[in-house]
């Protein structure tokens, strides 16, 4: 602090002034971190719930190969009712999406692949 500043001696915080309002400061950017670290938390639960619902559309799941930008479905892949059209699926080039399924959602259900696949698939 300089000594020809424009506050007045009496004006000027005491030590424990300036140690309470830093204090002050440092609880609210901490409560706002905290607001924002439970709302990405929640979003990510709500997001893994989401991903479990559209993987139980698979009851049992066969082998995924991805050609170029399409993903190819082979074997024996079966399909909760209702959750599908009824035409044989495991011949049918798909681009991104198979009936509300990603395919970083197909790479982890897929036999020859799985969450721990270093593949690039899943990403």
């Amino acid at each position: 602090m300089g000594l020809f500043s424009r506050k007045k001696f009496d004006q000027m915080p005491t030590a424990e002034e300036q140690y309470a309002a830093e204090q002050q400061r440092a609880a609210q950017a901490n409560a706002a971190y905290r607001a924002v670290q439970t709302e990405a938390s929640r979003r990510w639960k709500q997001r893994q719930a989401e991903a479990e619902e559209r993987r139980k559309k698979v009851l049992k799941p066969g082998e995924l190969h991805l050609k170029g930008d399409e993903v190819h479905l082979k074997g024996e892949w079966t399909w909760a009712p209702g959750s599908m059209p009824v035409e044989d699926l495991t011949r049918t080039h798909f681009g991104s999406n198979v009936a509300g399924l990603t395919v970083k959602d197909l790479h982890a259900l897929a036999t020859n692949h799985g969450p721990d696949c270093r593949c690039g698939l899943g990403r």
